[in-house]
This record gives structure tokens, C-alpha cells and sequence, in this order.
């Protein structure tokens, strides 16, 4: 039998790395001139997700924490929005859990290293991991009713180019072969 991941809930000091994070991206952002195209507290809204699209869509460096960084701010937009926890492995990892029984690790900075570097989506990669694993978790069936509704608002207003648009047009290939 393989082994299986072991996480803990991260404490406080395990996640000073996401306050930092926060603290940095919020400082870079003010610096973006002549001014930031939309205010960005970097508190786990939506607009934290629109700035980091907005860095990659205008071609902008990241500061100094760079993707991991850029991992951590999008998992803390994870965290405050669709509710889940932070957690870590047996190596210090953070990872992302949903709430209850963790029957999901996501690893952050994994998917942001590999949305950066593939090939799709050219623009909006971090509202396209926002989908991937709100869909990941609607598969599951696991959460409960509310919490369901809750991811399902965050993704109304799909694009054509969207995570769950194109596992659509996956699935109906998928079928017709």
C-alpha cells in the first residue's frame, strides 16, 4: 500500500511566509506607474486574483518572492474565498485543503509554476486555476450544499477561455470519440 500524505493544519508561524508575501505584493503594486490600474489590498479578494493576472496580461515582474510569492497570494485568495485551509505536509510544504476531511491537497506554488509555463492560458491563468480547482472540488462531492453555491458564485461569468469552458469542449470530444 503507498504511503499516504499526512498533513496538519499550518499554524500561525507556519504561514508568516503568506503574510509577507501579502505585504510585498501590496507594496509592489503602489509602485506600478503612473498609478495601479484598480486598488489591490491584497486581503484573498478577487481583485488580488485581477492584479496578478494584470502583472502576467502587461508583462511586469513579480517582486522579489517572485512565482512563490505569486503562489502564496493566489492560495491566500484560495483560503479567503473558497474556504479552504492551509495545511502541511510531512516536508513543510503549505498546501491547500478543503474544509472537513482534507480529500484534496493542493499545492500552490506546483500550479502556478505550471500555468506559467504552459502554453494555455495565454491571459487570466490565475482566475484559470481558480476554476480548475473549484471544478476539482464539485467533482469531489464532498462539501456541502452551501459550500458548493459558494464555489459555483465565484465562477459565473465563465469565458470562452476558461477552465471549465474548455473542460466542457474536452468532454464533448471526449464523448464523440
Amino acid at each position: 500500500m503507498p504511503d499516504v500524505l499526512r498533513t496538519i493544519p499550518a499554524s500561525s508561524r507556519d504561514l508568516e511566509g503568506v503574510a509577507s508575501a501579502i505585504a510585498e505584493f501590496k507594496a509592489y503594486w503602489e509602485t506600478i506607474r503612473p498609478r495601479p490600474p484598480f486598488p489591490c489590498s491584497f486581503e484573498g479578494t478577487q481583485q488580488d486574483i485581477d492584479a496578478l493576472d494584470y502583472f502576467d496580461y502587461e508583462g511586469l515582474p513579480y517582486p522579489p518572492s517572485g512565482i512563490a510569492g505569486a503562489a502564496l497570494i493566489w492560495g491566500n485568495v484560495t483560503t479567503r474565498q473558497a474556504g479552504f485551509r492551509w495545511h502541511l505536509d510531512e516536508y513543510g510544504d503549505l498546501l491547500l485543503c478543503p474544509p472537513g476531511e482534507p480529500s484534496l491537497a493542493i499545492w500552490p506554488y506546483a500550479r502556478v509554476v505550471e500555468i506559467q509555463h504552459g502554453a494555455r492560458p495565454q491571459f487570466g491563468k490565475y482566475k484559470w486555476l481558480m476554476e480548475q480547482v473549484i471544478v476539482e472540488c464539485l467533482g469531489l462531492a464532498t462539501m456541502d450544499r452551501a459550500d458548493e453555491a459558494r464555489l459555483i458564485g465565484m465562477i459565473e461569468g465563465l469565458t470562452e477561455d476558461g477552465y471549465a469552458r474548455g473542460l466542457e469542449a474536452a468532454l464533448r470530444r471526449y464523448q464523440d470519440v
